[in-house]
């Protein structure tokens, strides 16, 4: 499980859907803002057209005391006003103002009123104004609504934003996990396991490396392959026997593991083989330095109940694609020629198939 976790961390299609997720996430609160927006204008408008329908309403009832019909508005004026941030006066129809409101804007407010030909109101800006004529006063009576909030507008976009984010989060997450579930387990099925260290053997490390060749940025990516030996592990059966044996290649397969990236081909092939391709790695600097981890990590004395003691160490052979070879086979041969210079110089040790003498 950790390996697969690995895997997802440092896979590109993480990152991919990651970013599509979160430009949908962007559109979405985008869209989201303007259907707010939209809404709220229409909200708008429809109060200021119900304000100016109740006001004629009220005014037609009380037309006989028309004297009075201003006084007796301006209650219900200052609580819509104080309420829904909504202005109501009166205006002749040079843009005259009687009350106690007064605006440098009433005469173009009134010219558009007068121009919209039956129509009660209109849009300016953030506000949105609507009037109509009183025949019995001369007068026309203006509602200007300011009440768009976008204080409001902002909060419900902002918790709209975080509803989407985490629903984006969950996605991602879900999205993710199942393609890469899906991804190890065909990856798993295609593998040939070792039974005995329970990594894949060498036809599957072979398929493996092959499928990474063939693809059409293996060679800008670059990649390394590394051939490991146990030294000393006929002597190890020999003299503490063959469950011992087994138990070191255990050991070092552990280590060799330990030591490779997730995304890397690790495997064992021959008796005591192991190989690991290391896609995307060209540095040999950090080859290097793979190598003398696992050289320290593999110096490990094994021993009897008799005292008999065997230390085993690991030969390691390095070729980088495609700098020392663009096949599989031109790899492994110009790999295992390194790994024979060190085991010919005592093993333990580690060599770059560039840094070979006499090449």
């Amino acid at each position: 499980m950790n390996r697969l976790l690995r895997v997802m961390r440092k896979n590109r299609m993480f990152r991919y859907n990651s970013l599509i997720l979160f430009m949908i996430l962007v559109i979405g609160i985008t869209v989201a803002g303007f259907s707010y927006l939209s809404v709220s204008k229409k909200a708008q408008e429809k109060t200021t057209l119900q304000t100016l329908d109740t006001l004629l309403l009220i005014i037609k009832k009380d037309i006989a005391d028309s004297e009075n019909i201003e006084e007796s508005l301006r209650d219900i004026t200052d609580n819509y006003k104080n309420e829904y941030d909504i202005y109501i006066y009166f205006t002749d129809e040079q843009g005259n103002m009687t009350g106690d409101i007064k605006t440098a804007s009433s005469k173009k407010i009134i010219k558009k009123i007068i121009e919209q030909e039956g129509k009660k109101g209109y849009r300016s800006n953030n506000k949105y104004v609507a009037g109509a004529y009183i025949p019995e006063l001369d007068k026309y009576i203006i509602v200007e609504n300011l009440g768009i909030d976008m204080r409001y507008i902002c909060v419900r976009i902002f918790e709209y934003g975080l509803f989407m984010l985490l629903m984006m989060l969950i996605l991602i997450v879900l999205f993710n996990y199942v393609v890469h579930i899906e991804e190890y387990n065909s990856y798993t099925k295609k593998i040939a396991v070792d039974k005995l260290v329970g990594i894949p053997d060498d036809a599957s490390l072979i398929e493996k490396i092959n499928d990474y060749l063939a693809g059409p940025d293996s060679k800008k990516k670059g990649a390394a392959m590394f051939v490991l030996d146990i030294d000393c592990l006929s002597e190890v059966e020999n003299v503490l026997g063959k469950d011992k044996a087994d138990q070191v290649l255990n050991d070092i397969a552990h280590i060799i593991m330990n030591t490779f990236r997730a995304n890397d081909i690790v495997g064992r092939y021959d008796n005591d083989k192991f190989m690991a391709f290391c896609p995307g790695l060209l540095s040999s600097d950090t080859c290097i330095l793979k190598a003398s981890l696992l050289n320290e990590a593999a110096r490990v004395s094994y021993s009897d109940s008799i005292g008999n003691s065997v230390n085993i160490s690991l030969s390691i052979g390095i070729a980088v694609y495609p700098k020392h070879g663009d096949t599989y086979d031109e790899l492994y041969k110009n790999a295992e020629r390194a790994l024979n210079f060190v085991r010919e110089s005592s093993g333990d040790g580690y060599k770059l198939y560039s840094d070979l003498p006499n090449l």
